[in-house]
């Protein structure tokens, strides 16, 4: 998982629930052209974001927008974004609780092409019922994705044992040519 110098750049990228936007903007400062999404009165903070960090971003080659997505909704504002879909999703922190987990499952289905990978990075705290969520979140998500957790690759100054890294890579059905939509 170590990062290569040549991969982002270019790459398209969405992140999802991205808050402030620190994983969005900092993935276009490396070059990548990304779409920042999160709820409707989010996208303001997400684009003075992007406003405050347009030099670094314009510095590494980047772009960044912020568009609005509610989890479950239609996710072709998105696509029309690039005229197609993404070759990474990144997620942080974004499964707490249970009434999130079909709509962002439903939305990751949708923006995500089979053999493209979803980055997944949760921070575990203290509290019984989030772990369930994730563990009940990564069960559903395996029916679609193969998922590895990243443990080594992670930077040995920076990393912690409360913050799991998953890699989510969306299998294809050769079979049907359709991925198999399981629900929670």
């Amino acid at each position: 998982m170590r990062l290569n110098p040549s991969w982002l750049p270019a790459c398209k990228v969405v992140e999802l629930g991205s808050g402030l936007g620190c994983c969005g903007v900092t993935a276009a400062c490396f070059g990548a052209d990304v779409v920042l999404t999160d709820l409707v009165d989010v996208v303001p903070q997400l684009l003075r974001t992007i406003e405050l960090n347009r030099g670094p971003i314009s510095d590494g080659n980047g772009k960044a927008v912020a568009v609005e997505l509610k989890w479950g909704s239609n996710v072709q504002p998105i696509l029309d974004v690039w005229g197609q879909p993404p070759d990474l999703i990144l997620m942080s922190d974004c499964v707490y609780y249970e009434e999130s987990l079909q709509p962002l499952l439903d939305t990751l289905r949708a923006l995500c092409p089979p053999r493209k990978q979803i980055l997944i990075s949760q921070e575990f705290r203290d509290t019984g019922r989030q772990e369930f969520f994730i563990g009940t979140f990564l069960r559903y998500l395996s029916e679609t994705f193969d998922i590895i957790e990243v443990v080594d690759d992670l930077d040995e100054v920076y990393r912690s044992k409360d913050i799991h890294v998953y890699l989510a890579t969306k299998r294809a059905f050769p079979s049907d040519g359709e991925d198999r939509k399981p629900t929670v």
